[in-house]
């Protein structure tokens, strides 16, 4: 069974500082390969987790810049991915509804309350006598957690 190769490229101004990289990150040389072609690369293998990563070493003149019509071409397809995981989150199912404050809460409470009060005022009398108002009955009736946030 072989183990998959990773393949990554330097130049060779760059070469000691890749080098110096991967023996940090606990891989070490295995072959180092000169053909009469020119290509050179070196292949290294993780210490613990065996798996092999061959460094190419290309020319730097070997190497051309990308023309303006492949950075053209890679901005399109960026564009259609982009488009396409916009799409996916464009249904309804994916709309997050912003949960309510402690303050938000603390309102509706006070709103409900206040139409209790008017809508049976004696009822209202009778069951919390006429010193307490909404605003408090409602700040009463919140749990622990909203009335710590509202009061800070």
């Amino acid at each position: 069974m072989t183990t998959p190769i990773n393949e990554i490229q330097t130049n060779l101004t760059l070469r000691i500082n890749t080098q110096k990289i991967l023996l940090e990150m606990g891989f070490e040389l295995l072959e180092i390969w000169n053909k009469d072609s020119g290509e050179e690369y070196e292949i290294w293998e993780h210490k613990i987790t065996k798996s092999r990563t061959k460094v190419n070493i290309v020319n730097e003149e070997n190497f051309p810049d990308a023309s303006r019509q492949e950075v053209v071409n890679e901005i399109i397809d960026v564009w259609h991915e982009l488009r396409a995981i916009r799409e996916q989150f464009d249904d309804e199912q994916y709309f997050f509804t912003k949960e309510d404050t402690s303050y938000d809460r603390y309102k509706k409470l006070v709103e409900y309350l206040v139409g209790e009060k008017e809508a049976d005022k004696q009822a209202w009398r009778f069951i919390y006598n006429t010193v307490i108002d909404p605003e408090l009955l409602a700040y009463l009736e919140l749990d622990k957690g909203d009335r710590m946030a509202i009061t800070q």
